[in-house]
């Protein structure tokens, strides 16, 4: 008798780290400063110690990041 396949299901067993808590921390941990942050590297490899995801970071993604944590922390008073 032949068998066949009959569904495929998809695991992850991430801790649930993403790439705004990378950015988040390495602007805690560094500061706001591409240069300081980068150091004339073109990109980072950031791995997560709990589940080992790998992350990259541009500088793009950085400036992003900042924008978008500038805007949030903006009062209508500002």
């Amino acid at each position: 008798e032949e068998t066949n396949l009959l569904e495929r299901r998809g695991y992850h067993f991430g801790c649930g780290c993403n790439m705004g808590t990378v950015l988040r921390v390495l602007v805690r941990a560094i500061g706001r400063d591409p240069v300081a942050i980068f150091q004339g590297e073109a990109d980072l490899k950031v791995k997560c110690p709990r589940c080992a995801g790998l992350f990259v970071v541009t500088p793009e993604a950085l400036d992003r990041y900042l924008e978008i944590e500038g805007e949030e922390g903006k009062t209508s008073d500002d």
